[in-house]
C-alpha cells in the first residue's frame, strides 16, 4: 500500500516523467522521488465548479518529449487551424518540438498549409488505409520521444497503431500484441519503436486552453513576428494598437501571415487573467 508522500508523488506524475526508486528483496519498488522536466506539453484543466480561471490547473498531456505530432484531419472533423496555433504556443512554451500531421488525407483533399510551412514548422500528409506518408513521419520520430495529440475524432490512436505495424513490418516483428494493447486501452500509452524511438499516444481531447502564459508574452510565440518587432516605434509593443508598428506594417504588406496575426489576436483575448 503507498504512503501518503508515495500517493501524492504518483498523482502529480505525467505519462514521460522519469522517476527514481528502490526494490526490496521481493522486488516491490517504492517510489521515492521524480526527476525535473525538462520538456512538457500542458494545457489549461479548469475547475467546472467555479466560473473563473481561479480553480485552473495545468494538466501535463506528456512530459520529457522531444516532438509533439499535432495531428489535424482534413475531413470528419474538418482542419481546424486555430486549434493548430494552441498546440504551436504550447510547444514552444514547453521546449518540445511541433509537426504537423495532417491525417485522412484519402477523405479530402489537404488544406492549404503553407502559412505553417513559411514559418519552418514541419508537414507530414497521411493516409492510415495506404500508409501513404508514414515512412516520412517515421524518419522525423526516429531517436526521439514523441507524443501524438490532435482534438478528439482526429484519429491519434489509428495513427500509432499504423506507426507500430509500420515499423514492426520493416524490422520484421510482430505488431498483433502492440495493437492490441493500443486499441483496448483509452488512456495515454508509452510505446517502444526501437531502442532510441519512443511513441506516446493520448486520446482526444475536445477543449484546449493555454496554461500560464501572460498576454504580455504571447507576441513572443509567434516567430514570424520577431524580424519585424525590433522595428516597432514602442519596445513593449503588444502588436494590436499601437502607432508605428512595424508587424502590424508587416500584416498589411503580406510579410506575416493574416491568419497567424489573426490568431494571435484571438489568443490574445483568450488569455485574459
Amino acid at each position: 500500500m503507498a504512503t501518503d508522500a508515495e500517493a501524492s508523488l504518483l498523482h502529480s506524475l505525467a505519462i514521460g516523467d522519469k522517476v527514481g526508486f528502490s526494490l526490496d528483496a521481493q522486488q516491490n519498488a517504492t517510489l521515492l522521488k521524480s526527476f525535473p522536466r525538462w520538456s512538457r506539453l500542458a494545457r489549461l484543466r479548469a475547475d467546472a465548479s467555479r466560473r473563473s480561471l481561479a480553480g485552473a490547473t495545468e494538466h501535463v498531456l506528456a512530459a520529457n518529449v522531444d516532438i509533439a505530432v499535432i495531428v489535424a484531419s482534413v475531413a470528419s472533423p474538418s482542419f481546424h487551424p486555430r486549434l493548430v496555433d494552441r498546440y504551436l504556443v504550447m510547444c514552444q512554451y514547453g521546449n518540445v518540438t511541433p509537426v504537423l500531421c495532417l491525417s485522412k488525407i484519402d477523405l479530402a483533399p489537404p488544406p492549404d498549409v503553407s502559412v505553417y510551412e513559411r514559418i519552418g514548422l514541419a508537414v507530414v500528409r497521411l493516409s492510415t488505409k495506404s500508409s501513404q506518408g508514414f515512412d516520412s513521419l517515421l524518419s522525423l520520430l526516429s531517436g526521439k520521444c514523441c507524443v501524438l495529440t490532435g482534438h478528439s475524432g482526429v484519429g491519434n490512436r489509428p495513427l500509432s497503431i499504423t506507426c507500430l505495424a509500420t515499423k514492426c513490418w520493416q524490422c520484421g516483428m510482430s505488431a498483433t500484441a502492440r495493437v492490441a494493447v493500443a486499441i483496448r486501452r483509452s488512456a495515454p500509452r508509452f510505446h517502444v519503436i526501437d531502442n532510441s524511438t519512443w511513441l506516446i499516444d493520448t486520446p482526444g481531447i475536445r477543449s484546449l486552453g493555454l496554461w500560464d502564459i501572460e498576454q504580455d508574452s504571447l507576441r513572443f510565440y509567434f516567430p514570424e513576428f520577431a524580424p519585424f518587432a525590433d522595428q516597432c516605434h514602442y519596445r513593449d509593443c503588444s502588436h494590436t494598437h499601437e502607432p508605428e508598428c512595424a508587424v502590424r506594417e508587416a500584416v498589411q504588406q503580406g510579410d506575416v501571415p493574416a491568419e497567424r496575426y489573426e490568431s494571435y489576436l484571438r489568443l490574445l483575448k483568450a488569455t485574459t487573467r
